[in-house]
């Protein structure tokens, strides 16, 4: 099956359980095409991608991933109920910075009950890739640390 690969919008899920995210494809010295992913461990770098190490490959807005997406959200604002974590996620989903902050404000550890939950999630939801996903998207990028900031990544781009 053939996947179009879309710089910073397609996944892969590793066999690790990491998710890389695909900046480009080149063709290497010995004419073989590479897919470049970023590194998040290494500022401004990219690494190869191990295609023998990929589980799946995720494209954001695509018909599957807002179905798969769509179902864990759901998940999610029923076993979360009417709490504080319930809030937060959704801020941090829709992209209301500032809700977030209030709800952080409310309660300084939601962030730990955050992570907390993502990990419980990839343990009993039935589909393990796309919580990977959501806990890289909204978790790992939105919480922690924006690793792929606008001036990280059009630094990237310049290689």
């Amino acid at each position: 099956m053939f996947t179009e690969l879309i710089t910073d919008k397609t996944f892969f899920i590793m066999e690790n359980d990491e998710v890389k995210t695909y900046h480009k494809c080149i063709v290497n010295k010995e004419f073989k095409i590479v897919v470049c992913v970023y590194e998040r461990n290494i500022p401004y770098k990219l690494a190869h991608l191990v295609p023998e190490d990929v589980v799946e490959t995720i494209t954001e807005h695509s018909e599957d991933y807002i179905k798969r997406m769509g179902k864990l959200i759901h998940f999610i604002s029923k076993t979360l109920k009417n709490t504080l974590l319930r809030d937060y996620v959704i801020n941090i989903w829709n992209g209301n910075k500032e809700e977030a902050e209030q709800c952080f404000l409310e309660d300084s550890s939601v962030t730990e009950k955050f992570l907390l939950y993502c990990n419980q999630l990839i343990q009993t939801y039935t589909d393990k890739n796309i919580v990977l996903l959501f806990k890289e998207l909204y978790f790992e990028q939105e919480v922690i640390h924006a690793k792929y900031s606008l001036e990280w990544i059009e630094s990237v781009k310049r290689l």
